[in-house]
């Protein structure tokens, strides 16, 4: 004990010895009302004495006693962590090999030492959203967004829950929180997109993307650009189909000016100028879309509108116009054949089909063309040789497409790949 605090309680007690020396005689002393009893002075005195040393040495040593308390107790929280941080752990491993059942346990263990462990409410909830309880996914994570409102990963699963559970409102105000916290990040906008695509507010999907391709990093940036060309030409086919066609017209019009190279739109814009009674605007259409993409596709959509115009003169200036723009192209030289012919021009047709020297030998057209060209010369038995050749390599069609991305074959072309989803990838394949 310092020495200080033995003087100072000494000379507490010799003043009570003094005191009781020459008072010896008793006191009443009330207990509670109508209730006394006669003690010696010196007992209360006594009573006072351990009070008021009791009292010197708390104060005294309050410090001490405070940070040994504090120190238990902090030992023992930190006991409780590293058992929670235990329990988590081995829930977490057993998820990584696939045993859920025994990670749930864990988890629920975990949260029975900790009720308020973020990390397994969040993990706990993704494994019942999954198992299909959306309705205790949504209570867990949302007690978890209670606990904190910036932990990104309880409000992404939360949100995942909203949408898993049709909840889009809730989905999308939560990710919009998200993205208060988060700043420009793309994981929670690119989540909104999807929602308002799914629900087809095409507007919203299209605000939201223009958003992100203003953030979206350079290895992204392309992916996104297309994707938002994408969503016009999406919001352009619905005003087609709803028969507003002046609002299909500008939305096909814009996915073109995002991207020059998207060859729906042009075929698009070009049935739009149609219906309205613009046939000029819609071969314009056409031209500038073959001058842009070289789209074998986009060419014979022109002469085909041309044919149902009965324009066939125009044809073979389209085709010769073509053959200008890609001189190499064996293609547009067998449709400019096949456009000769249709003129009854036997000559051009012939040369046409002579500068190819057998390189389309294994297509249809081909030798469909060579056939007629030797009928109308009157060598019958070449012209039979010829068909006979055209039914040997003949297919469903003239064309199948094949998706760049996915190689998935098509006998009809669409602007989206049916298999992978991919916009813009089917490439003609001539037969």
């Amino acid at each position: 004990m310092p020495i200080r605090l033995a003087v100072c309680m000494l000379a507490i007690l010799a003043v009570f010895l003094h005191i009781t020396f020459f008072n010896t005689e008793s006191v009443p002393f009330t207990i509670y009302p109508g209730f006394q009893v006669n003690l010696p002075i010196s007992l209360l005195l006594m009573a006072a004495f351990i009070a008021g040393a009791l009292t010197l040495m708390l104060l005294y040593f309050y410090d001490a006693i405070t940070d040994t308390v504090t120190g238990v107790r902090r030992s023992s929280e930190q006991k409780r962590a590293k058992r929670v941080a235990t329990l988590y752990g081995t829930g977490v491993e057993r998820l990584l090999i696939g045993n859920r059942r025994e990670a749930e346990k864990f988890f629920r263990k975990t949260l029975a030492h900790d009720h308020d462990h973020i990390p397994s409410l969040v993990s706990l909830g993704k494994m019942l959203r999954e198992d299909g309880e959306i309705t205790e996914a949504i209570k867990l994570h949302s007690r978890a967004r209670g606990l904190d409102q910036t932990n990104i990963a309880a409000l992404l699963e939360l949100a995942d829950d909203y949408v898993a559970s049709e909840q889009f409102a809730n989905a999308v105000s939560t990710l919009q929180q998200i993205s208060r916290i988060a700043g420009k990040s793309l994981p929670p906008l690119t989540k909104i997109r999807d929602i308002y695509v799914r629900v087809r507010n095409l507007p919203e999907a299209i605000s939201i993307q223009k958003k992100i391709v203003s953030i979206a990093t350079l290895n992204r940036a392309e992916e996104e650009r297309q994707m938002l060309v994408a969503l016009t030409y999406e919001q352009a086919l619905e005003f087609l189909s709803e028969g507003k066609f002046y609002d299909a017209r500008d939305s096909f019009k814009s996915a073109i000016r995002s991207d020059h190279l998207f060859i729906p739109a042009y075929l698009k814009l070009a049935e739009v100028y149609e219906r309205i009674g613009s046939p000029r605007e819609a071969i314009k259409t056409l031209e500038k879309g073959f001058k842009a993409t070289h789209s074998i596709v986009i060419l014979k959509a022109l002469e085909m509108f041309l044919l149902a115009r009965k324009e066939t003169a125009r044809v073979v200036e389209n085709y010769k116009w073509a053959k200008g723009l890609l001189p190499n192209e064996d293609m547009i030289r067998l449709f400019l054949a096949e456009a000769y012919m249709r003129n009854s021009d036997i000559v051009s047709a012939r040369q046409e089909i002579e500068s190819l020297n057998g390189k389309l030998g294994g297509m249809t057209l081909y030798h469909l063309v060579k056939g007629k060209i030797r009928h109308v010369e009157q060598n019958v038995d070449l012209a039979l040789e010829s068909l006979g050749e055209a039914y040997q390599s003949e297919v469903s069609g003239f064309f199948h497409f094949t998706c760049s991305s996915c190689n998935h074959m098509s006998q009809e072309y669409s602007g989206r790949c049916r298999d992978c989803g991919q916009w813009n990838t089917l490439q003609p394949v001539l037969y």
